[in-house]
Formats: structure tokens, sequence, C-alpha cells
């Protein structure tokens, strides 16, 4: 299971919004922050990146992803 699909149930405490919010959110940016897989390595996705972003907003804590 990925980091970013664990939190739909504690979106609410961990990010400081709704899921809905998130999902609008996400919907919004998606095509200014998404990037493209190349063969040497696989890209971050926007909802990874909109997570840590969000979550570093909100609390002020780095959150490192694996």
């Amino acid at each position: 299971m990925h980091f970013v699909d664990e939190l739909r149930d504690d979106m609410c405490g961990f990010l400081h919004m709704s899921s809905q919010e998130f999902n609008h959110l996400l919907l919004i940016i998606t095509p200014h922050i998404q990037r493209t897989d190349t063969f040497m390595k696989n890209s971050i996705s926007a909802k990874e990146m909109l997570v840590v972003t969000l979550r570093y907003l909100a609390s002020g804590e780095c959150v490192y992803v694996c």
C-alpha cells in the first residue's frame, strides 16, 4: 500500500482538510505539477507532491516519502 493511499481515512487530521477539498485542489493543480516517468526513474505523482506540500504547510514538519 502506498503512503498516499493510507491517508484516506485520516485525511482531515493529517492535512487539515476534507477529502473532497483535497480532490478538488488536486484536480485544479495536477496539470501544473504533473511529471512524466523516464527510463532512469519513476516520477512522483501529483497526488504525492500535493500531500507532502500540504502536510508541510499545515504543520511545518518535513515528510519523507520512501
